[in-house]
């Protein structure tokens, strides 16, 4: 199974821009958009690392985009297994459940 997160963004996305920073970062992350359903709805990006990739490679560029997005967009991004926010003080929760 792979490892899922979502990262949603406080203001619409300019999705063009998002390309370009997305793929500065990314190798093993698949990244695919959430548009927004509704007004008032955040725009979203889901990431995910296929389970034959996660390796701590994959951990260490899924923690780069995670922080381009929080600089570029102010994006902020949760765990779905555990639903806990990528902040300093859930790394280690968060990089266990990485683990298995």
């Amino acid at each position: 199974m792979s490892y899922n997160v979502i990262s949603e963004a406080p203001i619409p996305l300019d999705w063009g821009r998002v390309c370009s920073v997305v793929s500065a970062h990314r190798r093993r992350v698949e990244v695919f958009p959430i548009p927004a359903e509704s007004p008032g709805d955040p725009d979203a990006l889901g990431l995910s690392i296929p389970e034959g990739q996660a390796d701590e490679s994959a951990w260490e560029e899924l923690i780069r985009l995670i922080d381009a997005l929080r600089v570029g967009f102010g994006m902020n991004a949760v765990e779905l297994y555990s639903g806990l926010c990528f902040e300093p003080g859930n790394l280690e929760r968060i990089q266990k459940n990485y683990r298995g």
